[in-house]
């Protein structure tokens, strides 16, 4: 597999001014690389495995239910593996000029409860990914910049900066990216949270597939550079432009057994 070295991707190429143009290509691709990732409705079958140096680590199996059809958008996470945490459900509510809701159901405690935004920072089950890196991303509560360009392995990417606007709450202080323009497939994202790399995502290029009128990676690794572990994302299967009900995207229902995210409308 094809991965950019994390050495020398660390400092910030952004000290010469911007043009609006180069600005606003930024926003533009930025958006196409959203399009790509939410665009549509979609059901994916996902693991998750996450280690620590120090051996421990534990492995997820997720099913994915993203129904962007509608407004507002929304995304149902539900656990199928391990035992201990089958029925555990996720539910995204997409809103447009502020933090999204989400909200979580946990069958041995039988509650729904919503996440705070300061939650939102937390880890998800133990992985190297936070609530809020569930949330499908909109370029309007961004302040966005052009900010160099880069390549993985022959694969050349723009790399682009997004800090949130004021008002808009986020756990990061700033978000760098490098986005293949020709597929609008980010290749690697660095995490900042108080002026110092928090983690770092890499997709395989390797595994990125045409899936429908998107490129979709199907493997991507999270690197912690505070916590000292990393977390594995593997699509087992996606199904893209899926018909799904909409019944099943309501935090009043995620207790209920006879409503299954696998009962779909065609």
């Amino acid at each position: 597999m094809k991965w950019i070295s994390l050495v020398g991707a660390l400092a910030f190429l952004g000290s010469s001014p911007l043009s609006i143009a180069e600005s606003d290509d930024a926003r533009a691709l930025l958006q196409q690389s959203f399009d790509n990732l939410y665009g549509s409705d979609s059901i994916q079958s996902i693991s998750l495995t996450s280690g620590y140096s120090n051996g421990r680590g534990m492995s997820y199996e997720l099913e994915v239910f993203r129904k962007h059809s509608i407004e507002p958008k929304r995304s149902l996470i539900r656990f199928s593996e391990p035992d201990d945490v089958r029925g555990t459900s996720i539910l995204v509510i997409e809103n447009n000029n502020r933090s999204d809701d989400i909200y979580v159901y946990v069958p041995a405690l039988r509650t729904t409860r919503r996440i705070g935004n300061f939650q939102k920072a937390d880890s998800f089950f133990g992985t190297d990914i936070s609530y809020e890196d569930l949330e499908p991303k909109r370029h309007e509560n961004y302040l966005v910049s052009a900010a160099g360009v880069d390549a993985v392995g022959d694969v050349k990417c723009k790399k682009i900066e997004t800090r949130p606007k004021p008002g808009f709450e986020s756990a990061y202080d700033r978000v760098v990216s490098c986005i293949d323009p020709t597929r609008a497939v980010t290749l690697w994202t660095e995490f900042y949270k108080k002026g110092r790399l928090y983690k770092r995502l890499d997709v395989s290029v390797e595994s990125i597939r045409a899936v429908g009128t998107s490129h979709i990676p199907h493997y991507a690794r999270v690197q912690s550079e505070v916590r000292n572990s990393r977390t594995e994302v593997t699509i087992n299967s996606y199904i893209p432009e899926a018909a799904i009900s909409d019944r099943i995207f309501s935090p009043f229902v995620l207790d209920q057994r006879t409503i299954r995210p696998r009962s779909v409308d065609r």
